[in-house]
């Protein structure tokens, strides 16, 4: 019963769409039919005769083609781009991931020792930071003790 009502609710889930779908299409039709209509072929000649009204509306419909073909070479382009950025991305993050994948391993088996190595090695590299600015502050005085007494 409930693989019925599951399947029942997919349908109308997928209806739903379709019916979206179909509210997006009608208005697209409707304007290609009423293109269609615009004008009317003369009997002899190969001339179209329309209203001014025609006119305006298929003028209107040729510019905003024009600014479409426009905006959809812009967005292509932009889209490429974008490709682009991404595929280059991908391949970064599969570099850092190949070069990182031991450290990721090594915390996945056993990261207390990983924590205990990484508190052990800034533990030694402020100790030495420490030493260094000790020794720094050393020299310093002796300078200043040798540049006073002259």
């Amino acid at each position: 019963m409930d693989y019925l009502k599951d399947q029942i609710d997919e349908q109308e889930n997928d209806l739903g769409l379709i019916n979206q779908e179909l509210k997006e299409v009608k208005p697209v039709k409707a304007a290609f039919d009423e293109i269609s209509t615009i004008g009317k072929k003369k009997r002899f000649g190969d001339k179209v005769e329309m209203s001014t009204e025609e006119y305006e509306k298929l003028q209107n419909l040729a510019k905003e083609g024009f600014t479409a073909r426009k905006t959809i070479k812009e967005l292509n382009s932009e889209n490429y781009s974008l490709k682009q950025t991404i595929w280059k991305l991908k391949e970064e993050l599969d570099a850092l991931y190949e070069k990182t994948k031991d450290f990721f391993k090594a915390v996945r088996l056993a990261p207390e020792k990983v924590r205990a190595f990484f508190n052990d090695l800034f533990a030694k590299d402020k100790e030495e930071t420490e030493r260094r600015k000790q020794q720094r502050l050393l020299q310093r005085r002796q300078r200043e003790k040798g540049g006073n007494a002259r």
